[in-house]
């Protein structure tokens, strides 16, 4: 194993020792107060104990003590808690463990100190879990991490005890059933990495050896206390080198017979002898008849001696761990559950094990059996739990049609494309279960982030990945197409999500960094989409995001190219960082990125490539800023947009006399009365807010210098956001808001609303401006409300807003803002429907991304995204919701985070009610209708409360024509014209 961090420093001083002692005093006063707010540590500070940790001979221990059942802490002596109704003897935690344990870093747990129920009974027990199979995964990942040195720090931990204990604590886990079937990754991967006694009689004979060969031998002492604490796999090669380079050799046979012994240990068990018995425990006949049948297929140790032909092996092994996950309950006991858990961990290794000779003998097999391979990886791995069964049986579904000898080249390739979804899933799955724990623990200890893609490429996704991409590879040969990565082909792991084209230096961001710094003419490598992102030239997501996201639908606007890039494919994009290239997305989904060099010039030329896509239409002699009356949001029209308001308020308004029961009421300030407070002075004596604006853009516009250019004009937004946020309404307009809102909404504090904001300058036919400006959730309380306006009024202002609006608009001084004041609709789901098909192109097919609470997909949180017919009635299913919190309105004013349910979001009537909207809104919403009476694509927020459908917003489904019509993306996709007539035979051999 490798270190990947150099350990630092020494152990904390005296003083620092007495600094934290008086920290654990001060946290014996707090009590448990720590459990629900532990205290912030300097993140340096705790990266640095745990390096300590690292070179320390004791690691996260300070010295050994017996812990009695009566709570006295003792010495080590030989009778130790004799006489306090007995005890176990461990290490006891240094001070700086403590620390981080108060601190909510579950490092260093003792299983054998744990008190199961008291554990089960903390209302975090499956986070501090996790942590404990993160701790387990950088022990093997990191030469013992923390324990690096202090694995022969004998007694620290006794094995024996925490062999009992991780049993006790897993048996525990499996008693509590409803818990088990919504975590059965996190069941499983506890399995994995908690000790429980799975090897405990050979190895008990192994340590019986080790302690006599340590008494004629002094020497092999430190060897002795790693087998008696922290055993593992690598013990048998460790043996056997100290008996080569210090053993004596009058010990030699004893040496090699512990060697053998330890081998036999870690031995994979017979997988037939497994089956068998777990066969004879299944309730379910039907169970047990599926693993007595694939026992008979399995029988040798997997040695590979005799073991039969390996393809039948990997389907069988692939459809026992799919049985044992399916039919998980037909275990009557936990102990039976947990002899499942070990044997389907048997098989993913025995899975593993055969991907290698399946790639071996790939270039023998055919299209159709290399097919049959992809289902089997999919059933091994909706075994481990990072498939669920909804995508185990979408990704079955889309091989459905290849089973004929000649397969139409069409859809031989979109189920190849459908097929490489399931990296994506995997690695949500763990993303939901693990994320938020990898992203506490990765903050004192960075390798914690390379968990979630260790374990994938450790799984069965290693060869549905490398058969996908081979046999995308033989599609696209067979029609001259590919995706390009620095000047090669590339059949997989790109995904074009927005057409555009565009050059710039490419940055590779890490996750976490603030995206304030991303260069504008930039193009970034990001980990995830963020309602945050400023204006750049282009973006590559790790991972597939959420294709209806404030941010992705604002770049497709825009002609912002955007793709989705695997994981596997970071490397050679790191190789790229901070070269010059070209970004080509086609409105096919090609993807092409290059060094950028001379032969792109002709392509960015002015006539070609203009800098700015369009100009924002917004209609300046349209306002009509005299009104400054509070209007009903049931009394505005489309018509109204730009005039007295702004287009998501009056679009609402007819949405609102279409679907009554759908818009909640609203109350809107029109753009009037932002019109006045500009009339106001910015400062006593000085020109108004108005005029002190259009001074400030004239200036910066003037300067030839950037750096001074972008100085003023932050300056600028700076003092415009601290005025609007200090403002003072006056009375007559307070009162008036006042009243209005009472016989609006009711009762001051009976109610929450959400303060929006809406400009002329959004929502428009060429321009969407999709989440620039401000919106504050579910605000309760009158004055509240006034601090939300002021919010709303000062958010066109901030350096994102205006970078993104400004790229694209002459005189910014014709912003104007008016203010939609909407009732708080606390949904249970909500998201985004686009009413034509944005991932495939097919007609008569609508997008639609939702998450559970308020908010998540506009704000590209991973949405359960689907393709509806609403035809047909046809669900699509592209990917499932995979954020672990969901945010919901309280009934005091803000919003909360609570746990997600996890599984399918929509239910099969709230499909068929989003497909009936979608049918319907262009016959009841005139701005939905072409020219000629055709129906025009739209973008909805919606959402549900109780299987009710809730409406927040209408706009146009705007894309980049440009985009689409550039020259040299188009010809990116001429091939595509080929694929209907192209057939391939599926029993060839690509």
């Amino acid at each position: 194993m490798i270190g990947y961090e150099q350990a630092r420093g020494s152990r904390a001083s005296f003083l620092t020792a007495l600094v934290l002692a008086l920290l654990f005093i001060l946290a014996l006063i707090r009590g448990a107060a720590w459990g629900e707010n532990p205290p912030e540590l300097d993140q340096e500070q705790a990266r640095g104990w745990v390096a300590d940790m690292k070179d320390s001979q004791r690691g996260p221990f300070k010295r050994l003590r017996w812990f009695c059942a009566d709570g006295e802490i003792l010495p080590p002596d030989p009778h130790g808690c004799a006489d306090h109704g007995g005890g176990r003897q461990h290490g006891e935690w240094s001070e700086e463990t403590q620390a981080l344990r108060q601190a909510g870093y579950e490092l260093a747990t003792v299983l054998a100190s744990l008190d199961i129920q008291e554990f089960l009974s903390r209302e975090d027990f499956a986070s501090a879990l996790k942590q404990m199979v993160l701790e387990r995964y950088l022990v093997a990942a990191d030469d013992g991490w923390i324990y690096r040195r202090a694995r022969f720090y004998r007694g620290a931990l006794q094995a024996q005890d925490e062999d009992a204990s991780g049993r006790a604590l897993l048996l525990a886990l499996l008693d509590r059933r409803e818990w088990c079937a919504d975590s059965f990754l996190v069941l499983r991967e506890a399995a994995r990495a908690l000790p429980h006694g799975r090897w405990q009689g050979p190895l008990t004979e192994a340590r019986s050896l080790a302690a006599s060969i340590e008494a004629r031998d002094e020497g092999f002492a430190d060897l002795r206390a790693k087998l008696h604490g922290t055993p593992g796999p690598e013990d048998a090669q460790l043996v056997r080198d100290y008996a080569l380079h210090l053993g004596q050799l009058e010990l030699l046979v004893d040496y090699e017979r512990l060697v053998v012994m330890l081998q036999d240990v870690y031995r994979p068990i017979k997988l037939r002898e497994g089956l068998e018995s777990l066969a004879a425990k299944a309730v379910d006949t039907g169970l047990a008849a599926s693993l007595r049948a694939e026992a008979t297929l399995l029988d040798g140790d997997g040695d590979g001696d005799d073991d039969g032909d390996p393809v039948e092996r990997f389907a069988s092994v692939a459809r026992a761990m799919a049985a044992l996950r399916r039919d998980f309950e037909a275990f009557a006991t936990a102990e039976d559950r947990l002899a499942a858990l070990d044997l389907s961990l048997d098989l993913e290794a025995e899975a593993y094990g055969l991907t290698a000779e399946l790639l071996r003998i790939r270039a023998t097999a055919s299209r159709a059996e290399q097919l049959a391979w992809l289902g089997q990886a999919s059933q091994a791995l909706y075994g481990m739990g990072l498939l669920g069964s909804r995508e185990l049986d979408a990704l079955r579904v889309s091989l459905a049609g290849l089973d004929a000898e000649w397969v139409a080249l069409t859809t031989y390739r979109q189920a190849l494309g459908y097929q490489e979804r399931a990296s994506d899933w995997a690695a949500r799955s763990l993303h939901y279960h693990f994320s938020q724990d990898v992203e506490r623990f990765a903050q004192i200890e960075p390798l914690t982030e390379r968990y979630a893609q260790e374990r994938l490429r450790a799984s069965p996704l290693a060869l549905h990945a490398a058969v996908c991409e081979a046999l995308l590879s033989d599609a696209d040969r067979t029609l001259g197409l590919s995706h390009w990565l620095a000047g090669q082909a590339v059949s997989s792991g790109l995904r074009g999500l927005n057409p555009g084209l565009a050059r710039g230096v490419l940055r590779v961001h890490p996750a976490g960094k603030p995206l304030s710094a991303l260069e504008p003419e930039g193009i970034h490598v990001l980990a995830a989409t963020t309602s945050d992102l400023p204006p750049v030239a282009g973006i590559l997501t790790l991972g597939m995001g959420n294709s209806l996201s404030h941010v992705q639908l604002l770049a497709r606007n825009l002609g912002i190219p955007n793709a989705a890039v695997d994981q596997a494919l970071l490397s050679r994009l790191a190789a790229l960082n901070g070269q010059r290239v070209v970004l080509a997305v086609s409105p096919g989904g090609r993807v092409r990125l290059e060094r950028d060099g001379p032969r792109w010039d002709a392509l960015f030329a002015p006539r070609e490539q203009a800098p700015k896509d369009f100009l924002i239409p917004a209609d300046m002699g349209k306002l009509e800023l005299g009104v400054t009356e509070l209007i009903p949001l049931g009394h505005l029209v489309a018509n109204d947009a730009g005039r007295v308001a702004g287009p998501k308020a009056c679009n609402l308004g007819e949405l609102k006399a279409a679907f009554p029961e759908a818009v909640s009421e609203g109350l809107v300030i029109p753009f009037g009365v932002y019109a006045r407070i500009l009339e106001r002075p910015v400062r006593p004596g000085g020109p108004s807010m108005r005029e002190f604006l259009r001074q400030g853009y004239a200036l910066a516009r003037g300067m030839r210098d950037d750096q001074a250019r972008q100085k003023a004009e932050a300056e600028l937004l700076t003092e415009a956001r601290s005025w609007f946020e200090s403002l003072d309404f006056g009375q007559d307009f307070t009162e008036r808001l006042r009243a209005a809102m009472e016989q609006r909404f009711g009762l001051d504090g009976s109610y929450g609303v959400f303060v929006r904001s809406d400009t002329n300058v959004e929502d428009l036919p060429g321009f969407t401006g999709a989440g620039l400006n401000k919106t504050v959730p579910n605000v309760v309380g009158f004055d509240e409300i006034l601090k939300a306006i002021r919010q709303v009024w000062a958010s066109p202002f901030s350096e994102r807003s205006y970078a993104w609006r400004q790229a694209h608009m002459q005189d910014p001084s014709g912003l104007f803002v008016s203010v939609l004041i909407q009732q708080t609709v606390p949904v249970d789901k909500s998201g985004v429907l686009v009413t034509t098909d944005i991932h495939g192109g097919r007609q008569g097919r609508i997008s639609v991304a939702v998450n559970e609470g308020l908010g998540g997909a506009v704000d590209g949180q991973l949405a359960e995204e689907l393709c509806l017919e609403p035809a047909t009635g046809q669900s699509v299913f592209l990917a499932p919701a995979a954020e672990p919190f969901k945010r919901v309105a309280l009934p005091t004013g803000d919003l909360d985070k609570l746990p997600c349910a996890g599984g399918a979001v929509l239910t099969q009537a709230e499909e068929q009610m989003l497909c009936e909207l979608a049918v319907s809104a262009p016959r009841r919403f005139r701005d939905l209708r072409g020219q000629n009476g055709e129906a025009l694509p739209a973008d909805m927020e919606f959402g549900f409360l109780n299987g009710r459908l809730a409406l927040f917003q209408i706009r146009p489904f705007v894309t980049s024509e440009k985009a689409r019509r550039n020259a040299f993306l188009l010809s990116m996709d001429k091939e595509l014209v080929a694929l209907d007539s192209a057939r391939v035979n599926m029993r060839d051999i690509p």
